[in-house]
């Protein structure tokens, strides 16, 4: 496979911000596209969407991924990183599994210029922005729940783990 120049960079970096090599990793459009590729090839083992696990206090699954196991995991730049609408996404998985994903998309798949704001989006000192996001979100909802919990007339508050109460 030839991997575009603008690639490279970005596939670097999406490792560095989920915590994996970037053997394990491959930027993709989105979940569809991500869902359309896992399906094409048939791969085989749990394919989890971990879109948002960054408002959750849930632990993500990458690291299980990347080492070679048969899950493939979807993370996505969106919300937590300031974006309206996802930017891209990124499949993880073991890096034989990562090697037989780019083979079959090929290395001209993704848009320069999502390739190129991404990049930025997902840049040092934008990765402060996200934490102080994610901070204050957890801050005002832990502010909701106990308000909801003393408020007459509700019985009971169930937190989703994520954006939903």
């Amino acid at each position: 496979m030839t991997e575009l120049p603008q690639l490279a960079p970005l596939r670097a970096r999406l490792a560095a911000v989920f915590g994996v090599s970037a053997e394990a990793l491959l930027p993709v459009r989105g979940y569809s596209h991500a869902a359309d590729i896992v399906a094409w090839c048939g791969a085989p083992g749990e394919f989890i969407n971990e879109a948002e696990i960054e408002w959750s206090d849930d632990k993500s699954r990458v690291e299980d991924a990347a080492s070679g196991t048969s899950l493939i995991v979807y993370r996505e730049i969106g919300a937590v990183y300031g974006a309206a609408t996802p930017l891209c996404g990124a499949l993880v998985a073991a890096p034989e599994t990562i090697a037989r994903f780019a083979a079959t998309v090929g290395g001209n798949y993704l848009h320069p210029l999502i390739a190129a704001e991404t990049h930025k989006t997902i840049a040092p000192p934008r990765l402060a922005l996200r934490d102080a996001r994610i901070a204050a979100f957890r801050a005002e909802r832990a502010r909701l729940i106990e308000l909801l919990e003393r408020a007459e007339g509700v019985r009971r508050v169930t937190a989703g783990g994520g954006r939903l109460l």
